[in-house]
């Protein structure tokens, strides 16, 4: 119990730090929000509790190799969908010097909306 306490202090320091970045708003932003969708989607269209849902969704985006072998996806529109959402959250794992293009591009787009200013 002790580690796990640890664990969390230290993660929530590294998310307080990492705040103070210049673009921390639109990559949380964007994480939650393909987290997020993906739960909505594999939950209703696998017809799986949002638990397994999210649990597939976080496994997915952050490429893990540990989901649970009884969720199997049967449907090619969610295999599609997979591809399509997974692809922004692996990218930059593979390519960091990607990440400053992602930023600034998810950046811009959220400006040009008016979501941020």
């Amino acid at each position: 119990m002790l580690s796990v306490a640890s664990m969390l202090r230290r993660m929530f320091r590294a998310m307080k730090f990492s705040a103070k970045e210049e673009n921390f708003a639109v990559v949380a932003g964007a994480a939650v929000s393909l987290i997020l969708v993906g739960t909505v989607a594999y939950s209703l269209g696998e017809g799986w509790n949002v638990v397994d849902g999210f649990y597939f969704a976080v496994c997915t985006l952050t490429t893990s190799s540990i989901a649970d072998p009884k969720l199997t996806l049967t449907h090619d529109a969610l295999k599609l969908f997979t591809h399509v959402s997974s692809s922004p959250g692996i990218a930059p794992h593979h390519s960091p010097q990607l990440w400053p293009m992602v930023l600034k591009s998810v950046s811009g787009w959220l400006r040009a909306t008016g979501t941020v200013r």
